[in-house]
């Protein structure tokens, strides 16, 4: 997936049924944070999530609590393909809510991660999937970039 140029702005739900979905899927991410303070094992909290997203496909948190899953996974294990899934995660986060500050943050610390095993000697055969990574989180830094200018220039215009 790539990452629209233009970032999603956060919907409230529209109908009683879709708040309703909302809040038993954020039941759900709530119980998947509770079990992971208990120190559960993280692949076996991926089900739960999917849930989660099964009954709200638009829930950005879902997206982005299961991506911090994935890349906690990839750092434990060394999956590049929980890296990627980390990756289409933070994206849909941002897809469905630019402001979804924790996919931002965890998608930056991505393009460094990237950054980090391009360098390693170890890693020579995953280097295009790398720069295709870097390339992918650079689109984020740059709408990130733009969503920090027109910020700057609101907080300017309303003090004056």
């Amino acid at each position: 997936m790539k990452l629209k140029k233009k970032l999603g702005v956060p919907k409230k739900p529209s109908s009683a049924v879709e708040l309703e979905m909302m809040e038993k899927s954020m039941n759900l991410i709530k119980e998947v944070e509770k079990q992971l303070l208990q120190g559960v094992d993280r692949k076996s909290l991926l089900p739960m999530l999917e849930e989660a997203l099964k009954i709200c496909p638009k829930n950005d948190a879902a997206y982005g609590v299961r991506g911090q899953l994935h890349k906690s996974i990839f750092i434990a294990g060394n999956d590049f393909d929980y890296l990627l899934k980390a990756l289409d995660d933070f994206e849909k986060a941002l897809d469905l809510n630019g402001y979804n500050l924790i996919a931002t943050r965890e998608y930056l610390t991505l393009l460094a991660l990237s950054a980090e095993l391009y360098k390693d000697e170890g890693n020579k055969a995953k280097t295009d999937e790398i720069m295709q990574i870097i390339d992918r989180c650079k689109d984020i830094c740059d709408v990130t970039n733009t969503i920090q200018i027109l910020a700057k220039n609101a907080e300017e215009k309303q003090s004056q």
